[in-house]
């Protein structure tokens, strides 16, 4: 297969949806020689947000400390390389192509065999754990895909495990309750394994750390063992004071905006830390962070050329809504002109409900896959927020009308599902191919 049939042929797995559990997993990556137990040292990170910023200010860190580092993460934005880096790099387009026609008669044998196919996340985990076995990697920073208990990710045995925090998001797969999506996010938490704890809810941080007396594993969390101080924030970056237990390090620069990122880049610390790395290889690898779509100014203010400051968010749920509220009141930023566009299964109202008060007028639009459903939806809600609207389906079209109605000293910001943003980042910043 080339690169093309070989997406195809994974995108061909999605029909098999969502399906928790670790025995399909588990037997492929047996057939394929259990890469990850091949002496990998890993990282593994879970939370409702923030999960993916502190992914990668940590393998940021490990790279910046010398470790040959391997990152997974997901989705993408605009390629599917970026879910498998090793030293910020991703892998290449033949390399995508070789493993998954490697791969293919496995599965297929697996299914004559009479196991239930695998999911297109579990091929994409197997492959990414290949991957790294075979280019020799010394850590591997693995994002959760869904949840952590029975995501296919925690076939891994980690050395740290990471919970940013919890929230309500994914409820048909996770459960209906703080509780219920708690257990399953310190599923992840393995015998012996420090475990790094966010800011959680009293009944998810109960429930974490009883997970972690049980397993006999030793608790940082964050607002006790570890602490931070803000210090600067603006649209240029970030600085604040860090300390766990006696030591602190001071005035350390991130530049990833939104005061949330002060929480993430502080577990991400705390990592390293744990791990022995310098503190000038922590402060190093957190300066040189990039996260596309999370906060991210695709276009500077220009008089000139007519156009305005234009901030892309991947705020796809209540907590990254309110997250964003939080960041534009926290910049001093009043009122944008607005690109909105959400999936269908999430609470649309509610994360509206934190945004739209900061909203000018905005252009609904639709993010390009099934779970987009009834996407002019977000117009009765804007309607009943009191806030225009116009409609329109293409993402660049939207993008399109929202830069004519929006001034050079305005801001147009582009919010919503992570797959609507990443197309909405290719209309601003069309020649940034992200690892294509």
């Amino acid at each position: 297969m080339n690169y093309e049939e070989a997406l195809d042929y994974i995108a061909n797995l999605t029909k098999f949806g969502i399906n928790p559990g670790l025995e399909r997993i588990e037997e492929l990556l047996r057939r394929l020689g259990n890469p990850h137990q091949q002496g990998m040292r890993f990282i593994h990170v879970t939370g409702t947000n923030g999960k993916g910023s502190t992914s990668v200010f940590t393998a940021n860190i490990l790279r910046a400390a010398g470790y040959k580092t391997a990152l997974f993460s997901s989705p993408h934005i605009r390629s599917y390389q970026e879910r498998m880096q090793i030293n910020g790099v991703p892998i290449t387009k033949e390399m995508v192509a070789s493993l998954i026609t490697e791969v293919a008669p496995i599965l297929d044998q697996m299914i004559a065999e009479g196991f239930p196919s695998p999911t297109e996340f579990e091929v994409c985990t197997a492959l990414a754990l290949t991957y790294f076995a075979r280019e020799q990697v010394d850590m591997v920073v693995m994002e959760v895909g869904l949840g952590g208990l029975h995501d296919s990710t925690n076939v891994i045995d980690s050395e740290i495990a990471v919970i940013t925090n919890v929230a309500m998001d994914h409820m048909d797969y996770l459960g209906n309750t703080i509780a219920e999506i708690a257990t399953e996010k310190a599923g992840i938490i393995k015998e012996h394994t420090k475990v790094v704890l966010g800011d959680l809810l009293p009944e998810a941080l109960d429930i974490c750390v009883a997970t972690a007396r049980e397993k006999q594993t030793a608790i940082y969390h964050l607002g006790e063992q570890l602490a931070f101080r803000e210090k600067q924030s603006d649209l240029r970056g970030q600085i604040f004071d860090w300390q766990m237990g006696k030591t602190c390090y001071a005035d350390v620069f991130i530049p990833l905006i939104g005061k949330h990122q002060f929480k993430n880049a502080s577990l991400a610390m705390a990592v390293g830390f744990l791990l022995g790395v310098s503190e000038d290889a922590i402060r190093q690898g957190l300066a040189a962070a990039k996260w596309p779509c999370r906060l991210e100014i695709v276009w500077e203010p220009s008089e000139e050329e007519k156009r305005p400051m234009v901030i892309i968010d991947g705020a796809h749920n209540c907590h990254g809504m309110q997250a964003l509220a939080q960041a534009l009141k926290d910049l001093g930023i009043a009122k944008v002109h607005a690109v909105l566009g959400m999936l269908a299964d999430k609470e649309r109202e509610a994360a509206l409900g934190y945004l739209l008060p900061f909203c000018k007028e905005a252009v609904i639009t639709k993010a390009p896959v099934a779970r987009a459903g009834n996407w002019q939806y977000l117009g009765d809600i804007c309607k009943n927020h009191g806030v225009p609207y116009e409609l329109e389906e293409d993402i660049f079209t939207a993008c399109e009308k929202a830069v004519r109605e929006t001034k050079p000293d305005e801001i147009l910001l582009v919010a919503g599902s992570l797959y609507m943003a990443a197309v909405a980042r290719a209309y601003f910043l069309p020649d940034d191919d992200l690892g294509e």
